[in-house]
């Protein structure tokens, strides 16, 4: 294999666990060991970034036992192997485990023999997988039976907007495609650099490869009843989810495509991009979720590649009315929107040269030029409030009408243009720091409450939870977590200094419905037992 596995150990018993990591050499097996874990919400803090292939985890842990925490992995993971270790034998742990799609399970006292044993199945099942799905034979073979479906093609002519919005039930019911909930996102999944992906190895077919990706996202979503997969005809897989709870359907699709993510990049190792609509209702804003979701994809310049990119986590200003009057234009507005000072430079060399080219008289070369212009300031001051709007001087109309040096008018628009975009940029910053401002204000005053989490805080201040997650991280250097267990601790610290309370009661005033948890959370972090500390010992 020329990718090495990743395997978690999770073991609460600190011998057991450096036991297990020495016993074998794991890179005879093509594997190494990414992360070792004392329980299971340290495994859990870990796999928020990272990801793993094989999860070696003991059953009976403290707080997260072994169950739960694949329980949770399950949530966003189906392909990952799981070992269970325990010290019991019964009937009921192995139900569980099966139900978990656990790939073995070891008695301790464990052996080199019986690891090694298991080590070489798991990683036979692993490669049975990687050639199953890379079966190029098979993709030909069902790709010409399937790519011309005719469900498909109406899906792909209800995202164009082909069909009059009148008519859309009773196409979709022609031909058995149904709709079943009440709202619903469009997610477009599209690999980055893929004309030379299909070069240097689709043998110049990317066709096949996208045919590829389609059934792999396909087999993602199998168990999800509420969802439709087609291969748009661009190289894109497009993705409809659907849902009742509209306030829970953005992280539903979400936590799907972040699950295709990791199983793309897992087979194939491309770098992809999905770009998520805002929520809609109604089959005849389709075309508007395609283009809310392939403007979400555009934000990858400042995301980066593998992500999944929520256009309501994006600038909401950017309207599809700002962008109609000058075709040409549109570069040039996603660049300043972007913070791409290079595509926003390019564009409007080509915008200016591509008029120029026209060779239309002067009046019309003006007029069109000033449209032009105008539309990059209509659609900047869209997105800035009262203060930093901005207006075309009397110095540049003069020069755009005398057009006297075309060059220098085009140098012009480019420093304007590259002046909005730092703008843009300055208040994105800033709305990011007032959004953690915000989250700090309410960890605060909810920093009691045990049901109080990064699904919590994040509807709260009405993001995805993922996009939460990193900005927290970006702006504070710290996780979410982190600093929410740094502030409880801080509390009780405060209150075993300054008060009689019990420590149970500390525990409660601060957000631990557990006592014991909290002595022993209190321990990890500070060094000391909590009377240890009132004590000053």
């Amino acid at each position: 294999m020329s990718k090495m596995l990743k395997v978690m150990i999770v073991e609460d018993e600190l011998p057991v666990r450096n036991m297990i990591i020495d016993i074998v050499d794991w890179s005879s097996y093509d594997m190494e060991i990414a992360f070792a874990a004392a329980d299971g919400q340290e495994a859990l803090q870990y796999l928020e970034g990272n990801d793993v292939d094989v999860i070696m985890t003991d059953i009976y842990m403290p707080f997260v036992d072994g169950m739960e925490l694949v329980r949770r992995v399950r949530q966003v993971n189906s392909d990952c192997k799981v070992i269970f270790l325990t010290g019991y034998n019964d009937f009921e742990f192995a139900r569980e485990a099966v139900e978990l799609k656990a790939s073995k399970y070891l008695l301790k006292p464990i052996t080199k023999k019986e690891l090694v044993e298991v080590l070489e199945e798991v990683k036979s099942e692993i490669q049975d997988q990687q050639l199953k799905a890379k079966d190029l034979h098979r993709l030909q073979a069902d790709y010409e039976k399937n790519k011309l479906l005719l469900q498909n093609n109406l899906f792909l002519d209800l995202i164009r907007g082909y069909i009059p919005a009148d008519r859309i039930e009773e196409v979709c019911m022609n031909v058995g495609l149904g709709f079943n909930a009440s709202n619903y996102v469009l997610c477009v999944l599209e690999v980055i650099d893929r004309d030379n992906i299909g070069q240097d190895q689709w043998f110049n077919d990317y066709s096949i490869l996208h045919f590829a990706l389609c059934n792999i996202v396909k087999e993602v979503l199998v168990e999800e009843p509420y969802t439709k997969v087609l291969m748009e005809g661009d190289g894109k897989i497009v993705i409809l989810i659907e849902d009742d709870e509209r306030r829970r359907i953005v992280n539903k699709a979400q936590r799907l495509m972040q699950r295709a993510i990791h199983t793309i990049k897992r087979l194939y190792d491309f770098d992809i991009s999905v770009g998520i609509s805002e929520p809609a209702s109604g089959l005849h804003h389709l075309k508007r979720s395609f283009d809310e979701a392939m403007t979400a994809i555009s934000y990858r310049v400042l995301e980066g590649n593998n992500r999944v990119i929520v256009k309501s986590d994006m600038n909401r200003s950017n309207s599809e009315e700002k962008k109609k009057s000058v075709k040409a234009v549109e570069p040039i507005i996603d660049g300043i929107l972007v913070g791409d000072g290079d595509k926003t430079q390019t564009y409007i060399s080509m915008l200016f040269d591509g008029i120029k080219f026209l060779k239309l008289d002067l009046k019309e070369t003006k007029n069109l030029l000033l449209l032009a212009v105008s539309q990059i300031y209509e659609a900047f001051n869209g997105l800035v409030d009262e203060d930093h709007k901005a207006y075309m001087d009397l110095e540049f109309i003069q020069d755009l009408y005398g057009l006297h040096d075309y060059d220098h008018l085009k140098e012009k628009v480019k420093m304007i243009s590259l002046e909005m975009m730092d703008v843009i940029g300055n208040l994105r910053e800033k709305e990011k720091n007032d959004t953690i401002g915000k989250a700090l204000s309410i960890m605060e005053s909810s920093y009691s409450n045990p049901d109080f989490d990064l699904n919590g805080i994040s509807e709260a201040l009405s993001v995805s939870a993922s996009y939460f997650s990193r900005l927290f991280k970006k702006i504070t250097g710290k996780t979410f977590l982190e600093h929410l267990t740094e502030m409880r601790l801080g509390k009780a610290q405060e209150l075993l200094k300054t008060t009689d309370l019990k420590v149970y009661e500390i525990a409660e005033k601060t957000g631990y419905e557990d006592a014991h948890y909290f002595s022993y959370n209190f321990r990890k972090n500070i060094g000391k037992t909590p009377l240890q500390y009132r004590k000053g010992k």
